[in-house]
Order: C-alpha cells, then sequence, then structure tokens
C-alpha cells in the first residue's frame, strides 16, 4: 500500500507552475465563450427574422426537445454534483496512480495529482458546455423551422449558458483554489 502522507500543501503549491495555471485558467474559460459565441449567433439568427404579431406554437421536434433538455439538464447538473464523489475516490485515485514510482517522489507526486485535477476540470467544463450547446442548438432548430422570431418563453433554454458563466465566477481557478482543491479533494481522498 502507497503511503501518501509525506505529501504537503507547500509541495502542491510548489509544483503548480504559472503554465498549469494558465491551463487550468484558459479550459474553462475557453469553453464558456464556446457556449457565448453560440449564443450570440443564434440572437444573430434570430434577429433577422420578422416579429410575429400574433402566438406562435413550435413546432412538434421543439416541443419534444424541450423536454429532452429539462431531463437532460436534471441528469447533467445532479452529474456535476456526484461527479467528485465518483472520480475522486480513493479507489479510482489509487488506480490512477498505480504504476507511480519515481526517486523525486513528492514533486512528482504533485504534478500527478495536477494532472487528475486538470482531468476532472476538463470532464466538468465538458459537462457544463454540453447542456448549454445543446439547449441553444433547440433554439436554432426553431429558428430555422420558423418563419417569425422565436418567442420570448423559448429563451428560458438559454439559463445553462448563465448557469456555466455563474460556476466559473464563482469558482475561477485561482492559484490557491486550485491547491485547495488538489489538497483538500484529491490528496485527502488519497490519504483515506
Amino acid at each position: 500500500m502507497e503511503n501518501y502522507n509525506s505529501l504537503s500543501r507547500i509541495e502542491i503549491e510548489h509544483a503548480i507552475t504559472p503554465a498549469d495555471l494558465k491551463v487550468a485558467q484558459i479550459i474553462p474559460l475557453a469553453m464558456l465563450f464556446g457556449s457565448v459565441i453560440f449564443l450570440a449567433v443564434t440572437l444573430f439568427l434570430n434577429s433577422n427574422k420578422p416579429v410575429s404579431d400574433y402566438p406562435i406554437e413550435y413546432s412538434k421536434i421543439t416541443q419534444t426537445l424541450i423536454y429532452v433538455v429539462l431531463v437532460m439538464a436534471i441528469l447533467i447538473y445532479s452529474l456535476i454534483y456526484f461527479f467528485p464523489k465518483i472520480f475522486l475516490t480513493a479507489d479510482n485515485l489509487k488506480n490512477q496512480l498505480l504504476n507511480f514510482n519515481s526517486p523525486n517522489r513528492n514533486s512528482e507526486l504533485a504534478k500527478a495529482l495536477i494532472g487528475i485535477d486538470r482531468q476532472f476540470l476538463v470532464v466538468r467544463n465538458a459537462l457544463f458546455e454540453g447542456i448549454s450547446l445543446f439547449s441553444l442548438v433547440v433554439i436554432i432548430i426553431e429558428i430555422t423551422n420558423s418563419p417569425f422570431q422565436v418567442p420570448d418563453e423559448l429563451w428560458f433554454l438559454t439559463i445553462p449558458v448563465f448557469i456555466h458563466g455563474l460556476y466559473l465566477t464563482l469558482n475561477f481557478p485561482t492559484k490557491d483554489r486550485l491547491v485547495d482543491r488538489i489538497a483538500g479533494e484529491i490528496l485527502s481522498n488519497l490519504k483515506s
């Protein structure tokens, strides 16, 4: 059984290079900006259509897809919440570090934990981006199927883009947050 108790928070902090921090910051920003750009395109496409003076019925495919988005949102946001509990279990972490053996053990272990954190960061942000983009695709389908602008009540499907932006705003990866996440979530689970 490997002993992970010798790795300290300070060693993790020293192992995080400016490049590691930049990558941890650029990945979620790029994924959010992808959704924001897609939202801007959606708004542009809708603005080029005339406004209807009477109520518009959604196409059957849009009606169905609205329910699919709602179910997917519940599943994905649940997965985002439970993902750390699944991905960051002691057994899962130890399996990822199974063949880890280095003469400069703590330094290399810290780098390996930074890599695990990066995988975690990418998957979590991909889940946020996935539901955001799917919701916007539903709006674009309605825009292409309708001769008029999409009714205001359909724009609730943009909420996932704003949730992703709010999450990133509240959890933007600074060096301290990165160290806290690695030492608090990953290393503490590994030590248990």
